[in-house]
């Protein structure tokens, strides 16, 4: 029993790594409970209703809640951007970031079917400056931090699962509605926009790496196949895991 306590107890490492020395300065990676909403620190835990007798539970009380903000990391955007959808039946969008570096990448139509249709939804993937890696073979969900939107109905951002072992980029998806006029959308600096969290009871420890724009480039996995490129990825890797060297 004293030897599974200690398992569970043991940390999970994960390093991230960029070659963006203001990102750990000014955008970095936390824990989760770094980020409680203020809107959930100005309630009180508990309030009168009128015409009820007693004092009512607030969600400062909510244990769903406050578990939540207990596990894994957030993810913030680490430069402003501004994103002008097209108006229902349109099928584009045009952006710029703060930084004048960031990229972004459309994804067609085809790759989701008639899912979310594009004349409804604008569908961009962030290409995140963070890279992460895990030694070990650890599943990750990532989902949206939805409580620290003032406005969750504008952006989406679609829960999926990684594996740090096998891939390394940290991209954010995310959908915007079209309404009916063309509209501007506002995503500031700092706004937690992931929350990353592993599929394990296992506590969370990471630490930061400032890397040459080489190094990172040799982080990044290249694509090598049309077809089941996860698996060939995975297959190759588990032959030769990643070793981090000379940072």
């Amino acid at each position: 029993m004293n030897f599974v306590k200690r398992l569970l107890n043991k940390p999970i490492m994960l390093d991230l790594y960029t070659d963006r020395a203001e990102l750990i300065t000014y955008s970095p990676i936390v824990k989760a409970a770094k980020v409680f909403p203020d809107w959930w620190k100005a309630l009180p835990k508990t309030t009168r209703i009128p015409f009820e007798l007693g004092q009512k539970s607030t969600m400062k009380k909510c244990t769903g809640f406050t578990d939540l903000y207990q596990k894994g990391i957030i993810l913030p955007m680490w430069t402003d951007l501004e994103v002008e959808v097209d108006a229902l039946g349109g099928d584009g969008a045009r952006w710029q970031h703060a930084d004048e570096q960031s990229g972004i990448v459309p994804h067609p139509q085809f790759q989701r079917g008639e899912y979310l249709h594009n004349d409804s939804y604008q569908h961009l993937k962030l290409v995140s400056p963070w890279y992460a890696n895990c030694v070990e073979d650890v599943q990750w969900i990532c989902v949206q931090p939805m409580w620290n939107f003032d406005a969750p109905d504008r952006i989406i951002v679609p829960p999926g699962v990684v594996d740090y072992k096998f891939q390394h980029g940290t991209h954010v998806n995310l959908f915007i509605p079209r309404t009916d006029e063309k509209e501007i959308v506002f995503i500031p600096q700092g706004q937690p926009l992931l929350q990353i969290i592993p599929l394990s009871e296992r506590p969370v420890e990471f630490r930061f790496h400032l890397v040459s724009s080489e190094k990172l480039r040799g982080i990044q996995n290249g694509k090598l196949w049309f077809v089941d490129m996860m698996r060939n990825q995975k297959k190759i890797l588990t032959r030769c895991p990643f070793e981090e060297k000379n940072t």
